[in-house]
């Protein structure tokens, strides 16, 4: 189903209505529950949340964007045996989100990225099977990978839904140096060279953006000085604060000093504050005032609260 809004306007009403900039990553570890659900499995996460959104509307404090992880659900259950437990969860806290919290974007992560046809039916899955406003896409299959996703945030009526389409840009895992930080041959890294195609599409495609890793503040300065060069707005999702030690002050500044729309950027935590007490330990009784005393701490970090 069309929204009524493209992704760039969704973001910017939900940054208006909850006050936030903050993405809250959904991705549940079932020794860190709470002691009242640790025995429910994935269930017991769905749970949880109810008691947390619950607590979260009673005091005020909301994040901007829920991010649930694919792969932290999917994992629950068995496909030889049919039991789809952690993806039927998954669509729970999905409708959850939907109805307690009805302008919230819900960003899927799940890293797709195939030949074209594949792609088409990855998009299919994220925007029509899962219903997510936004999806996350890996783009080192060029092009033709791409557009099949960025066609549901584009201008023709016949495919385009308002959705929007996060593609990694430059990620901070051990691993980045392996691929995004090489130098081509004609002097640009191969982050740069994914930041121009998705710079170079933002016109014809609203609503699509790029993940940049909190931690590369140098990095993250640079694409958004790159990106500021258009009249376009590019959403960006920064992932690394919180567990990761990125910072969300640290990430803001950037940000100003790029002169970048606050309100089409989502920072994003997911360990901490899924479980911030630590992955080895079980909640503590007042898990749920910790974690929305925590999202209050980083709405005030970003200048939101």
């Amino acid at each position: 189903m069309k929204k009524e809004l493209n992704y760039i306007e969704q973001l910017q009403k939900a940054t208006s209505i909850y006050r936030s900039i903050i993405s809250f990553g959904l991705d549940p570890l079932l020794h860190a529950l709470a002691k009242e659900f640790a025995n429910a499995g994935i269930e017991g996460f769905y749970h949880q949340l109810q008691k947390l959104f619950t607590y979260m509307k009673e005091q005020g404090v909301y994040p901007g964007a829920f991010k649930p992880n694919h792969g932290f659900y999917s994992i629950h259950g068995n496909g030889r045996e049919y039991n789809f437990r952690g993806l039927e969860v998954l669509g729970k806290i999905m409708n959850l989100i939907e109805e307690m919290f009805p302008d919230m974007p819900i960003i899927l992560d799940y890293k797709r990225g195939d030949i074209g046809k594949s792609s088409a039916n990855y998009a299919i899955e994220g925007f029509k099977f899962w219903g997510a406003d936004a999806v996350t896409i890996s783009p080192y299959m060029g092009e033709d990978s791409m557009t099949p996703f960025a066609e549901y945030c584009g201008l023709q009526p016949a495919i385009a839904e308002n959705r929007g389409v996060y593609a990694l840009n430059l990620t901070y895992n051990p691993g980045a140096k392996d691929f995004e930080m090489l130098d081509l041959v004609n002097g640009k890294k191969v982050y740069m060279e994914v930041s121009e195609w998705i710079r170079n599409n933002a016109g014809r495609y609203p609503g699509l953006g790029a993940v940049v890793g909190a931690p590369g503040l140098n990095e993250l300065s640079k694409i958004a000085k790159f990106n500021m060069e258009t009249i376009d707005l590019i959403p960006l999702l920064i992932p690394g604060v919180g567990g990761q030690g990125g910072s969300a002050s640290q990430v803001c500044n950037v940000l100003r000093d790029a002169g970048y729309d606050h309100e089409v950027v989502r920072i994003n935590v997911s360990s901490g504050l899924t479980h911030p007490w630590g992955e080895k330990n079980q909640a503590p009784d007042d898990w749920f005032k910790i974690i929305t005393d925590k999202l209050f701490e980083y709405n005030k970090e970003t200048g939101m609260a």
